[in-house]
């Protein structure tokens, strides 16, 4: 939805194929939510992971545990209005992250890029091919910066700086959880 609304505002800048990429990502999202939260169109579409392939068995399992703790969670709206609104938050916060490292570099692309491409680069990044999303990340980062003007070594710096950010501030938190935990 935060892509959506970034290309909103810049869809004549970016080519066809980030916006049928974006679009294509909030259809299925949309369409996978209202069967994920609806018993009734979650039993209809079951079926379809009942094949002996181990990938497509896994994937199913997968759904029916999501399945499972949504309805679980369906009578707790409140909690659930709640964590999305802390996931928006999260993810605002991941993109004006960016942009500013990109500001302290002396990059000069405008703040609605990255509402429309580090949301995407999220969603990529989540992909299981690779370790803490090296080399994926990078590569989205050059696929979609590069777009806009950012030299190859400008986007990959981009995304290093965040990494390093991300792991930098996880370290120290987990340091305090340590210290926290046994005092």
């Amino acid at each position: 939805a935060i892509a959506l609304l970034g290309l909103a505002f810049y869809y004549q800048n970016v080519n066809a194929q980030v916006q049928v990429l974006v679009l294509s990502v909030f259809a299925v999202s949309v369409v996978g939510s209202i069967v994920i939260f609806s018993r009734r169109l979650y039993d209809k579409f079951a079926p379809l992971f009942r094949v002996r392939n181990k990938i497509l068995g896994q994937v199913k399992n997968k759904l029916t545990s999501l399945f499972n703790s949504i309805q679980d969670y369906r009578r707790h709206k409140t909690l659930l209005v709640n964590t999305l609104l802390l996931s928006v938050l999260v993810n605002i916060l991941r993109i004006i992250v960016n942009f500013v490292n990109a500001q302290a570099v002396g990059m000069t692309i405008p703040l609605l890029y990255f509402f429309l491409f580090i949301p995407l680069t999220i969603l990529v990044m989540m992909i299981p091919v690779s370790i803490a999303g090296i080399g994926v990340r990078e590569g989205a980062y050059l696929y979609f910066f590069s777009q806009v003007g950012m030299t190859p070594s400008e986007a990959v710096l981009l995304s290093w700086m965040g990494f390093v950010l991300v792991v930098g501030l996880s370290l120290i938190g987990g340091i305090v959880f340590e210290l926290r935990r046994h005092s």
